[in-house]
């Protein structure tokens, strides 16, 4: 009887590690199958084979406004080195980018993969004439895809249509008022009509008022202001100057009391007093209220790429936790949507608040219409003055 008790518990022992050896193996090749979907990176086979064919394209072009590249002149760098593939950059202002890329698809050619441009541009040259795409359709990645660590818990775009133009950066807005502070005292500008205090006739500068330059700030001044704000700075007569930078060099050396129009150029205010300018930039929230900001904005994705697997995976880098920090890292003006990456090295003003309900102009739906309708007023009021 002990006998074959003791072959019983051995014919037990042989099944029980039978079924253990082969439930582990069972595992590591469910293991193994897991890391099989995963591909080699970890990220996904849709990665890896589209990661793959993006080398083989070998490049990636992206067309950058000025203040675009200059925010992000090191991302490019990283990505290259990341992933071996380069990143060809191309610039100028807003409107000689669009008009470039009109001329290249009348002669039926694309030689851009992204833009990245202020909003106006896009809104009224780009999507109108089908140049990009939406987007979305072409985020993948996991972490991209999945927006509860974005503020607000969604990707942000800036087009009224909600798929164009992808924020790389959200940041609450300022007033668009510049000031020499040995000549203006901020506490006397606390309204967007306190600008014309006849104190400052004569010492007003102003950048373009024009689609491809100030279209935001237009837009912006027509909802807080009105339209009667628009025309009276038009005939209040300033110092109406062709370069933003110009503009700044005004309110630097005093020629000016304040400035309006000067595009993104103006939040170089901060650093320049930093170093002992006389220079401010006016944040803090007009009795008519306050546009958001979206710094110097947004991605937007060119139909028909000329390298269609480098463009998806250079825009989903981009989104990754790396590439919003990578995209802020040397802007401390540039507030990432993410939530999820660290916020230390970022600019007081730029943080967001808890809660806040920002608004952007160009979501706005009749975005074009006011528009329209705004830069007929600075028209008219051109030909009076």
């Amino acid at each position: 009887m002990a006998k074959q008790a003791h072959r019983k518990s051995v014919g037990v022992w042989h099944v029980l590690r039978a079924c253990a050896v082969g439930g582990a193996f069972l595992l590591l090749m469910a293991q193994g199958n897991v890391s099989l979907a995963q591909g080699a990176s970890g990220l996904g086979e849709e990665w890896d084979k589209t990661l793959a064919l993006a080398k083989k394209e070998g490049s990636v072009s992206v067309a950058l406004g000025s203040s675009t590249q200059r925010e992000t002149r090191t991302v490019w760098g990283i990505f290259e080195k990341k992933f071996g593939i380069k990143v060809v950059v191309s610039g100028g202002a807003g409107n000689q980018v669009t008009r470039r890329m009109l001329a290249e698809r009348a002669s039926g050619r694309t030689e851009v993969d992204m833009v990245g441009l202020g909003t106006a541009s896009v809104l009224t040259e780009l999507i109108p004439n089908n140049l990009v795409v939406p987007v979305e359709p072409l985020l993948f990645l996991p972490e991209v895809t999945d927006a509860s660590t974005w503020w607000g818990g969604k990707h942000w775009y800036a087009d009224p249509q909600q798929k164009y133009l992808l924020m790389y950066t959200f940041v609450p807005g300022d007033t668009g008022i510049g000031i020499n502070t040995n000549l203006v005292d901020e506490k006397t500008i606390n309204s967007y009509w306190d600008v014309f205090d006849p104190r400052y006739d004569g010492k007003r500068v102003s950048g373009s008022m024009n689609v491809s330059s100030g279209a935001n700030t237009i837009v912006a001044m027509m909802v807080l202001a009105g339209p009667d704000w628009l025309s009276r700075w038009v005939k209040s007569k300033p110092i109406s100057i062709p370069d933003a930078d110009l503009g700044i060099n005004y309110l630097i050396e005093g020629k000016a009391a304040l400035g309006m129009f000067l595009s993104g150029d103006l939040q170089s205010l901060d650093a320049i007093a930093a170093k002992g300018a006389p220079v401010k930039r006016v944040t803090k929230e007009m009795k008519e209220g306050q546009a958001a900001g979206r710094g110097n904005c947004c991605f937007a994705l060119v139909a028909n790429p000329p390298h269609p697997n480098a463009q998806k995976i250079l825009i989903n880098w981009i989104m990754t936790k790396e590439g919003q920090v990578a995209m802020q890292k040397d802007n401390p003006r540039s507030n990432s949507p993410r939530d999820d990456i660290p916020k230390d090295m970022i600019d007081s003003d730029m943080l967001r608040t808890p809660g806040a309900n920002y608004k952007f102009m160009s979501q706005l739906p009749n975005y074009d219409e006011l528009l329209a309708k705004a830069m007929k007023i600075i028209a008219d009021a051109q030909a009076e003055k």
